[in-house]
């Protein structure tokens, strides 16, 4: 129910806006994250890097007007993959008829890839388009010792 002034006459509309995971302002209810430029040329960088010190000069998008939207594609902005490569070497020895144990030593993130988090996407932060943390651990090994009977 919408309540009306005594004088009969209808409030103004406002129109509201919300912040959208890219931290760009879209019209509510819009599912869309459009910047103006192109965002294939962008390419984000680890933070504290050289690369990460030129994206404020040479940065190829900006943010759209309040309420409009911007000139890209939808979902033009497309991060690295995740490398993730695993091993494992295990023998196994019998000891007697029923028992035998098995060694294991397992390896993880083999070649030590770094795989970038989420970068900072927020275009009035001194630090927009640098990654800040990783999406996967360093390398981690573990030996262990199994009895199967």
């Amino acid at each position: 129910m919408q309540m009306r002034p005594a004088n009969g006459t209808r409030p103004p509309r406002v129109k509201v806006y919300d912040q959208t995971p890219l931290g760009l302002p879209q019209p509510a209810g819009s599912s869309t994250d459009r910047v103006n430029g192109d965002p294939t040329l962008f390419h984000p960088a680890p933070s504290g890097s050289p690369a990460a010190a030129l994206i404020p000069a040479n940065n190829p998008v900006s943010q759209p007007l309040l309420g409009n939207f911007g000139t890209s594609p939808r979902n033009a902005l497309r991060l690295a993959n995740i490398v993730d490569f695993d091993w494992g070497l295990f023998n196994t020895t019998k000891l007697t008829e029923k028992t035998s144990f098995e060694l294991r030593w397992e390896v993880y993130n083999v070649f030590n890839q770094a795989n970038f988090g989420v970068l900072n996407n927020t275009f009035t932060s001194s630090n927009f388009g640098t990654y800040t943390t990783t999406a996967t651990a360093t390398r981690r090994m573990q030996v262990g010792l199994r009895i199967l009977f």
